[in-house]
């Protein structure tokens, strides 16, 4: 029976890398935490730690965390928490969508030709879609950096932010 659980992890494991990013903590200022997929307990991030799809992070105050996906640097800003909704490679497609459910992030998405990334930032008002941008949301605001957003609001409608620009969704949400 044992040999039969040993194998079935296996298969898992294998399984779960060749769909998963991998997705990994490369900087940490102050008090960071991580909470696994359907757990309740918080635990201390370390650098080089890696995480998956569900993951929750929180950053207290004067703190942040910066994560490192396959064509994503993420920086979590202070006072934050977000959710790893789902990080998935599925041929040549990267899919990354994140809950942010308060606070800050700053994204910077870098565009790759042999691939199509579809990188979303959600919060309970909007959703910030970006392909090879940088930018930064949350408060329900979004300012662009580099390249072009789409923020959609909860009606669906949707605008454009380009570089240097801003919008809030809640005035047209």
């Amino acid at each position: 029976m044992n040999k039969v659980w040993a194998i079935l992890f296996l298969i898992l494991s294998i399984g779960s890398a060749a769909f998963g990013y991998e997705v990994k903590v490369v900087s940490l200022t102050g008090f960071v935490q991580l909470k696994q997929p359907g757990g309740t307990a918080w635990t201390k991030a370390v650098i080089n730690q890696k995480i998956d799809s569900g993951y929750t992070i929180y950053t207290a105050l004067n703190s942040s965390a910066i994560i490192q996906t396959s064509n994503a640097t993420i920086e979590i800003k202070q006072l934050t928490q977000a959710e790893l909704s789902s990080l998935v490679i599925d041929g040549n497609k990267n899919v990354s969508d994140i809950y942010l459910k308060y606070g800050r992030i700053k994204a910077d998405v870098q565009k790759n030709p042999q691939t199509t990334t579809i990188f979303k930032v959600r919060s309970a008002n909007s959703t910030a879609s970006v392909r090879g941008t940088s930018f930064e949301f949350g408060d329900d605001t979004l300012y662009v950096e580099r390249g072009t957003v789409i923020l959609q609001g909860k009606n669906n409608s949707f605008v454009l932010v380009e570089n240097g620009e801003q919008a809030h969704s809640s005035k047209f949400s």
